[in-house]
């Protein structure tokens, strides 16, 4: 999957593929009596990378923060701890 203005995509891929094999290994250490389950969970990925940055917002941080662009907070938050 390719994103505007990723500026490492081969480190990107790397961290995916680390991240689906600790995935996997969670899923057999922890869930052996559900074979099926790490496959199943692949699956959902499709739907999780569907959803946008503006709907994550609204779900995530509305209620907490506001109506304040999350990219806005963060900025404004690393300038806060990082002067």
């Amino acid at each position: 999957m390719q994103s505007r203005g990723l500026c490492e995509p081969t480190h990107v891929e790397l961290l995916q593929d680390q991240t689906h094999v600790m995935l996997h290994e969670y899923c057999a250490q922890r869930q052996s009596h559900h074979k099926g389950r790490f496959g199943k969970l692949l699956l959902t990925l499709p739907a999780v990378q569907s959803i946008t940055r503006r709907g994550l917002e609204e779900l995530l941080f509305r209620q907490t923060v506001g109506d304040v662009a999350i990219d806005r907070l963060l900025g404004d938050l690393a300038k806060a701890t990082h002067p």
